[in-house]
């Protein structure tokens, strides 16, 4: 798959991503939107699924969000605590979409940590901002970090981030008995600090 020009315009490289997504996923989706915000990506990309879950903290959105789409569940909630806890187990996920305001890291150990019903087959898209800290060598702030920082060095981690990525991906995914058997990924952003992926997972158990 050919990863979309870089540029400066993170939301429609967000629905181009999304977009391949879907038409990658072969299988009916079943969509779990960590960080909904008004709804702009599901407008543009989601908007016929059917089955889906999505988290909002803040309340006026929520409500946006509910108006917008009345066959998912909404939670109004931090989605790390919600996810890894559970919420949305009554459907098997196999689109998760995790856009969140810095690090992806937490949301995804999150949920692949979390009991909840797995597909044989899911795709994870996600935008990460992990990238901020990295650039200026500030990922020993970040604990999820640390193995990776003591493997390659805090001043190496930035230029060999977008693969490293990949790593912590197939670390965090195998927790529920998944490989990552596809991966694309490409930075964009102000200075490239942004990270956008896309990763196919099947079960290996």
């Amino acid at each position: 798959m050919k990863a979309p020009a870089v540029d400066n315009n993170t939301y429609e490289q967000k629905v181009s991503l999304r977009v391949t997504a879907l038409q990658q996923l072969g299988s009916t989706p079943v969509v779990m939107e960590t960080h909904g915000g008004i709804g702009d990506v599901y407008a543009a990309v989601y908007r016929d699924v059917v089955d889906g879950v999505v988290f909002e903290k803040q309340a006026d959105r929520a409500a946006i969000l509910a108006n917008q789409r009345p066959t998912w569940s909404i939670y109004e909630a931090d989605c790390v605590p919600a996810v890894k806890y559970g919420a949305g187990k009554h459907l098997t996920i196999n689109l998760l979409d995790v856009d969140p305001y810095g690090s992806c890291w937490p949301v995804i150990d999150a949920f692949f940590s979390s009991k909840r019903p797995f597909a044989e087959r899911m795709m994870v898209v996600g935008n990460d901002g992990t990238g901020h800290k990295l650039r200026v060598q500030g990922g020993w702030q970040m604990e999820m970090m640390e193995p990776y920082l003591a493997k390659y060095g805090n001043h190496k981690l930035w230029e060999l981030y977008p693969d490293v990525a990949e790593e912590i991906l197939t670390d965090l995914v195998a927790q529920a008995g998944y490989e990552v058997t596809f991966w694309d990924r490409y930075r964009c952003g102000v200075e490239l600090k942004m990270l956008h992926f896309v990763a196919v997972l099947e079960r290996s158990e």
